[in-house]
Order: structure tokens, then C-alpha cells, then sequence
């Protein structure tokens, strides 16, 4: 019993000391890129960053924080990601770096690319002893999107291409660009929860975050019809992300790495590679509400996956990691008429899972039928998911804005059930751990529980 006792009040102690130490460190603040760092005079751009270990609170200020390493900008509050460098063509940057890491030298990277360079080139760096500065200077001659990182000895730390999180988002503009009003910087970033603790050690789960924060705490975007709006996507992991607009097509103006197709394509989803970036543009059409989010169902699992009520959001809970809410208001003085001449259309919404693939790694599509189709064809070899239960509900509208009734069958059939398991379709080459893909099929038993016994209602809107 005493030595009960005594492991006990060790745990105690331990965990006490875990959040003290927590407590001492600086806070990571959320960098929503809106903010250039540095002060830029005669083509001369000086900023100051300092990388160090800091408590960063991606799930939101009121929930415990990991501790992890970020740049802060001087003597400020540090953020995650770092602060932004943003200059004209042709500046000169002159970067004091300061390593405020107790034990390891850093290695501060910037990239070959940003003065005309192949990408596979070697870039500018500087290492840097701990508790020591120096300088590293870089004439910025490329315009396009860029990031900034620092390394150490650690094996995850080369492999994940920085240390925790130092890194930032790095932007040269054309020399007499005007930056649009609707002009936004989106860092994608992929974290440990374990290793700033042991460097060496297992990564365990990954925390994916967005500026500095995860679903449902990442900026919401306001918006409004007609306006016009300029992304800039800076994947700042080694991970890949297939990100996908809700409801709008978005031009692709600019990209790096090996995504597909040529630069002004149409796109409602685009690949980017490991430590790519992209520019994009796109036009609201219709207000509303709309997610921007990566297609990969394993970088949108949270932490703990509660279990599904139907009275939950599950759009709050269910989900976490790479996702922005996108909040479209009508133009002003717009009213809304319905067209009362366009009729409705029958369509019914099968959930199928294909043939041939083991249960650990299934393969699982919704088909979008409606009568005079090709419906067979659009199956191909399946087995269907299929019960006694069949739901219709006239809501929302199809594909063409019209209004439309759906029947929808099946326990795949619903909406939020089909959003996690479409992103299940085939298992990805995702570096997490065990007990994350425990937790996903959890989320993906439940969602066929849930769908078994609920109505659905599954917008049709233009994806």
C-alpha cells in the first residue's frame, strides 16, 4: 500500500512539474500573416528572430498546450508559424538570428529559389551556437511564396525539414505590386506532440494546424459574393495535401514542387506536394457557409474522438487539423428569388464500397444517381452498403441550382458519416502513429453505427 502511495504522489509530482514548466515558457501566439515583420528601409529589409521552446495552444487558449520550439520577432511574443517576412523584388534581407535552444546548435535555412536558383539547389545558411547570434543576409530576386526554417541534430528534426516549428512564411512581391484587398497567407504546418520532450524519440500523434491553429480553432474567413479573393498556401511540411475548395472552382495561378497541370487551370481540389506553395484565386458566387480543407482523412482526426450523438455538431467535434471556415455574406441589396419555372429532379445518393480491397484498407465512393443514367457504369464492381432504410428529403440544391429531392441509401448515406469515410478511400502515406489510425477507424465504426439509424441531409452543392 505505501508503495502505492509513493508511486502515486511520484506521478503527482511529476505531472505538477510537467505544467509548471509549461507555464514558465512564453506562449506561441497564433500568426494569421497579415503582418509583416522587420523594418524595410532603401531596399534593405532588418528583422531580428529568435527561436525558442515556447507552449503553443493549437486547439485553443483554454485547452492544456505541447511544448515546442517557434521564432518570435526579437524581444516580442513568438507565434507559430514565425513571423513573416514580406519584401519587394530585390531587397536585400538581412536576418539576425539569436538561438535561445540550451543545448543545440541551429541551422537557419533560407531558400536557394528566392534568388532565381534551381530548387534543388543548396540555400543560405548560417549555424548558430546556443545563446549566440548571427547574421544571415539574402537578396530576394524571385517573386513568389517561400518559407524559412531552423534545423538541429536530431534525426526527426532533419527528416521533418525543421525543428518543432520554426518556420515561417517568406513572400517577395513584384516590385510594383499592389497587394490585392482580399489577399491572404496560409501556412500549413504538422507537429509532434511528443518530441521536444525527447528530440531522439518516437513522434507520436501530429498535430496539423493552419496559422498556428486546428479546426474548429482556425481563423473563420469572411467573405462576400462577388468579391475576389487571393490565396497564398504555403505547405510548410513533409507531408502531402490535397486541398479542397467547398462550392467554388479557384484558379490556380502559381505553384511549386511537382503538383499537376500548368499554371490558370480550374480546379476544385489541388495536390500539394511536401514543402510546396501556391497561389490561388477564386470568386464567391453564392453566400453561404464553406470549408477550405486538406482531402486527407488522417490530417483532419482529432486528438480524442468523442462519440457521435445525433444531436451533436458533428462539424465541431468530429473533425480537426487543416480546415478553415469560410463565412460568405450576400452582396449588399441582394434579395434572393427562387426561380419558380426550374423544376425539380429526382437523385439519389449511394454510398458503395469497391471490391477487392482488404477490410484494413478499404475503398469506399458515393455515386450521385438520378433516373436516365448510366447508373451501372457509374458503379463499376461494388459492394453495396444497403439496409431497409430509405430517407428522402427535399433541401438544398443540385449541382445546376436547382432544387432537388434526394432519396438517400444506405448506412454510408450520411452526410457526416460520408465526409470521413470519403476521405477514407485509400490509406495514405500518412507518418503517424498507431494509435492514430486506432482512432480513425473508431471515428469510421461509428459513422457506420450512426448511419444506420438516422436521416440525412447531404447539400449538393458544386464540389
Amino acid at each position: 500500500m505505501r508503495s502505492a502511495n509513493v508511486l502515486l504522489l511520484s506521478v503527482v509530482v511529476l505531472a505538477s512539474t510537467t505544467v509548471s514548466q509549461r507555464s514558465a515558457l512564453p506562449v506561441a501566439s497564433p500568426n494569421s500573416n497579415r503582418s509583416a515583420a522587420g523594418v524595410l528601409r532603401n531596399g534593405v529589409l532588418t528583422v531580428a528572430l529568435d527561436a525558442k521552446v515556447t507552449t503553443w495552444h493549437p486547439n485553443g487558449d483554454s485547452l492544456p498546450g505541447m511544448t515546442i520550439e517557434a521564432f518570435a520577432e526579437g524581444s516580442k511574443q513568438p507565434s507559430v508559424p514565425g513571423p513573416l517576412i514580406r519584401v519587394p523584388r530585390g531587397t536585400e534581407i538581412r536576418a539576425s538570428i539569436h538561438n535561445s535552444l540550451k543545448s543545440d546548435t541551429l541551422t537557419m535555412h533560407f531558400p536557394a529559389t528566392v534568388h532565381g536558383a534551381a530548387a534543388m539547389e543548396p540555400g543560405d545558411s548560417v549555424m548558430i551556437p546556443p545563446g549566440e547570434t548571427r547574421e544571415l543576409r539574402v537578396r530576394a530576386t524571385t517573386p513568389g511564396n517561400y518559407f524559412y526554417r531552423g534545423t538541429t541534430g536530431p534525426p526527426f528534426s532533419v527528416e521533418a525539414g525543421m525543428r518543432g516549428l520554426l518556420v515561417g512564411a517568406l513572400v517577395v512581391d513584384s516590385a510594383s505590386a499592389v497587394t490585392p484587398a482580399h489577399d491572404r497567407i496560409f501556412v500549413m504546418t504538422m507537429a509532434p506532440d511528443s518530441i521536444a520532450a525527447d528530440p531522439g524519440g518516437t513522434p507520436g500523434f501530429l498535430t496539423f494546424a493552419i496559422n498556428g491553429r486546428s479546426w474548429p480553432h482556425t481563423e473563420r474567413i469572411a467573405a462576400t459574393v462577388g468579391d475576389t479573393a487571393h490565396w497564398r498556401i504555403i505547405n510548410a511540411s513533409n507531408d502531402v495535401h490535397p486541398l479542397h475548395l467547398h462550392g467554388f472552382y479557384f484558379r490556380v495561378d502559381a505553384s511549386s514542387g511537382t503538383g499537376p497541370g500548368a499554371p490558370g487551370r480550374m480546379v476544385v481540389t489541388e495536390r500539394m506536394p511536401p514543402f510546396s506553395t501556391m497561389s490561388m484565386t477564386w470568386v464567391p458566387e453564392r453566400a453561404g457557409n464553406w470549408l477550405f480543407h486538406c482531402h486527407f482523412q488522417l490530417h483532419l482526426v482529432p486528438d480524442s474522438a468523442p462519440p457521435m450523438h445525433h444531436e451533436d455538431n458533428h462539424a465541431l467535434t468530429g473533425m480537426a487539423g487543416l480546415v478553415v471556415g469560410i463565412n460568405v455574406a450576400p452582396r449588399r441589396g441582394a434579395v434572393a428569388s427562387p426561380d419558380p419555372a426550374r423544376g425539380r429532379r429526382q437523385l439519389r445518393l449511394v454510398a458503395i464500397q469497391d471490391a477487392g480491397f482488404p477490410d484494413s484498407a478499404p475503398s469506399m465512393r458515393f455515386v450521385l444517381e438520378e433516373p436516365g443514367g448510366s447508373d451501372a457504369a457509374a458503379r463499376g464492381s461494388a459492394r453495396f452498403q444497403s439496409d431497409d432504410h430509405t430517407h428522402t428529403r427535399r433541401a438544398g440544391f443540385d449541382h445546376g441550382g436547382q432544387p432537388a429531392a434526394r432519396t438517400h441509401r444506405g448506412p454510408l448515406a450520411r452526410h457526416r458519416a460520408g465526409e470521413l469515410l470519403r476521405r477514407c478511400c485509400r490509406v495514405q502515406r500518412v507518418r503517424q502513429s498507431a494509435r492514430t489510425h486506432d482512432r480513425a477507424r473508431g471515428l469510421v465504426r461509428g459513422a457506420l453505427h450512426a448511419a444506420q439509424v438516422r436521416d440525412v441531409h447531404v447539400p449538393l452543392a458544386r464540389q
